[in-house]
């Protein structure tokens, strides 16, 4: 059985780089590395995967289309890796948020803030329950609510 391949996020990230700089020299001057160095990262990923990743054409170095397919995975792959380290690294709140929501807000801002907030604190659960203003107000004033989000026509 061969050994399966082992594709550092190094060597992913500048194949990234060469492709989104246009080359080698340019990918290079990004990643602050040497052009030989860039050289000898794109043979190795196509040693280590046993395909041609790159084809020349005149001067140039163009993606085959089993470049493309990789560098699809590869900017998956990093964005998970990166998303992975972000939410390791995060030391914001953590907990649950009971919200009492109006219907006029839940049908229009709610999905897009939910989101939103979702993103920015993966730590918290947050508990949602829509209603008519005046009684999630009550709520509120019981404890019930952490927070409610309410239109009012009143200035």
């Amino acid at each position: 059985m061969m050994a399966q391949p082992n594709l550092s996020s190094d060597i992913l990230r500048t194949l990234v780089a060469v492709v989104e700089r246009g080359g080698f020299i340019k990918a290079a001057d990004y990643l602050h590395k040497t052009q030989s160095t860039v050289s000898q990262q794109m043979k190795r990923l196509e040693q280590e995967v046993g395909v041609n990743v790159f084809r020349t054409s005149g001067r140039k170095r163009l993606l085959t289309s089993e470049g493309e397919m990789l560098l699809s995975y590869a900017k998956r792959m990093l964005a998970l890796q990166d998303d992975a380290i972000a939410s390791l690294q995060e030391s914001g709140a953590k907990g649950e948020i009971k919200v009492g929501v109006s219907q006029g807000v839940a049908e229009t801002m709610l999905p897009e803030l939910l989101a939103s907030f979702a993103r920015a604190n993966p730590g918290v659960r947050l508990y949602v329950e829509t209603g008519y203003s005046p009684d999630l107000n009550a709520g509120y004033e019981r404890g019930d609510y952490d927070l409610v989000l309410t239109l009012s026509l009143d200035a």
